[in-house]
């Protein structure tokens, strides 16, 4: 059986100019790095660096799904 999990975690967010040291803090604190990826009000992380549609990347721990849905951008009022 599949389940949902909503998890609400803290992670630093890079400009994307910064990758480099995004990669270097993510194999000091043994993490891996994701990109924030968005399109229109859909956004996500997917695993590794891709500069295509992307925020930036961010640090997770290791072992997590290669990609990860996060909220839709609220409509704007």
């Amino acid at each position: 059986m599949n389940q949902t999990l909503r998890i609400e975690l803290d992670v630093e967010f890079f400009q994307i100019e910064d990758a480099a040291k995004a990669e270097s803090l993510a194999n000091e604190i043994d993490g891996t790095v994701y990109t924030w990826k968005t399109i229109g009000k859909s956004n996500w992380l997917e695993h590794g660096y891709r500069i295509v549609d992307a925020l930036g990347p961010v640090i997770l721990p290791k072992a997590w799904p290669d990609t990860l849905q996060m909220c839709d951008d609220p409509d704007d009022e």
